[in-house]
């Protein structure tokens, strides 16, 4: 999910718009796939930014199931 997707009207939102805007004159442009929540917590632990057992990991899958 996009920070677009998840909170449209968020600042941070905002920003990323701006940049796309300015990406849409270039000629080599490359968009990056979105991450699934899984996928993130994966490269978090990869990383060391997280553990295993921290209480935190998964708690999105479980939300939105």
């Amino acid at each position: 999910m996009t920070v677009i997707e998840y909170s449209p009207e968020h600042k941070q939102a905002e920003e990323y718009r701006v940049l796309g805007a300015q990406d849409r004159g270039k000629q080599d442009v490359r968009r990056a796939k979105p991450l699934q929540m899984e996928e993130l917590e994966g490269l978090l632990m990869e990383f060391g930014i997280i553990q295993d057992d921290d209480p935190n990991v998964g708690v999105a899958k479980t939300a939105s199931a």
